[in-house]
């Protein structure tokens, strides 16, 4: 879609237009120099700075234009949609104690741990650990929201903030995960795009895709297929091509299971995509003519490139490998002849994703 504006707010075509409508009231010509064309030059930018903010406020008004707060009362009052808000990493934990008690051990909600005394989670759940047992399994989430409490790896919280009797230890079992920021304005847009199918609770595709899409902020791509009868797959896809585990699997899930958005005949299973490996093997030539850009093209080409062509081939579900596309990125990035070998062109299903295996770029020189 082209860019909307309410007003025209070209210079020389309002200039004109005041000049036009100032001589036809007045039934006089301007010609250069009169005092009279002069004043109207000088109102000129007065009137396309009023122009602008006009139009720019009046955008602001549109979905498509609006940001922040403004965005979301558009998208509530239309859609009743809301943004996807700031989400907390959790991770499996276990209670541990320094040796088996005659009584039982009670741990309560909210008892901080940490790994590096910068990133604390609590524990999620009051837990008794029963006399005659050395652990018990928890629930530990993060503090606070964002990204930056996810991916730690399993045994890195297990400082205990403060003392607790008995207590050795409590620590975490797993990969922390399902840690985000809130929702962007860019992708609470998108997503909005598909907010009508929602509305429906007969079972259509986009319903699923929308509920699923607003589950979790981490999710880019979704899929709803039926095998069978009465069943229902929905695949879902997170940013950089990363699988969902099974945090987030379990809050599309949760999102899912409403009985004002699930028919109640539909059996629905959420799962991950299966990923289809693929290599990256190829030569490349410069072009002699750009012999003195030689250093800053090989970087561009094995950096830049290469990471922009694996990013965009595992973003989206249902993208089939493509070598063209790689082809075309180095091309744009002045690479005058390209030899590929892997990848070969592979059709994915709506179920699948494109995962990079092995890279090898072979510089063959300047041609």
């Amino acid at each position: 879609m082209s860019e909307f504006n309410f007003f025209d707010i070209d210079s020389a075509a309002t200039f004109e237009k005041m000049l036009a409508d100032f001589e036809n009231n007045r039934g006089i010509t301007l010609y250069p120099g009169d005092e009279r064309r002069s004043m109207l030059l000088a109102m000129l930018p007065v009137i396309i700075q009023l122009k602008a903010k006009i139009n720019e406020t009046a955008k602001r008004n549109l979905i498509k234009y609006a940001d922040g707060e403004l965005l979301d009362e558009l998208a509530w009052q239309f859609y009743k949609v809301t943004r996807i808000p700031a989400m907390k990493a959790e991770v499996p934990g276990r209670v541990e104690l320094t040796a088996i008690q005659s009584v039982d051990v009670p741990v309560e909600a909210g008892e901080l741990v940490t790994g590096d005394g910068t990133l604390y989670f609590v524990v999620k759940d009051s837990v008794l650990v029963p006399a005659g047992d050395e652990s018990i399994a928890c629930s530990l989430i993060a503090y606070d929201t964002g990204p930056e409490y996810n991916d730690l790896t399993a045994g890195q919280i297990k400082s205990l903030v403060k003392p607790l009797p008995f207590v050795k230890q409590i620590v975490n079992m797993a990969v922390s995960s399902g840690g985000f920021n809130e929702e962007s304005d860019q992708k609470f847009k998108d997503r909005l795009l598909s907010a009508p199918e929602g509305f429906s609770t007969a079972g259509p595709e986009g319903a699923y895709i929308f509920h699923a899409m607003s589950a979790d902020v981490s999710i880019v791509d979704v899929r709803a297929v039926s095998p069978n009868p009465c069943e229902v797959d929905v695949i879902v896809l997170c940013e950089n091509g990363v699988l969902p585990d099974q945090v987030i699997l379990d809050r599309v899930t949760d999102a899912l299971s409403p009985r004002h958005i699930r028919p109640l005949c539909d059996l629905v299973t959420v799962k991950p995509p299966t990923q289809v490996s693929y290599n990256i093997e190829l030569e490349y030539f410069i072009a002699k003519e750009n012999a003195s850009r030689e250093t800053d093209i090989r970087a561009s080409l094995e950096n830049d490139v290469v990471d922009g062509y694996k990013a965009w081939q595992c973003d989206a579900l249902e993208r089939s490998i493509n070598p063209d596309e790689l082809r075309g990125r180095m091309r744009d990035a002045s690479a005058y002849r390209i030899d590929i070998t892997w990848p070969v062109f592979t059709q994915l299903s709506e179920s699948q994703v494109a995962k990079v295996g092995t890279v090898t770029l072979n510089y063959g020189g300047l041609i």
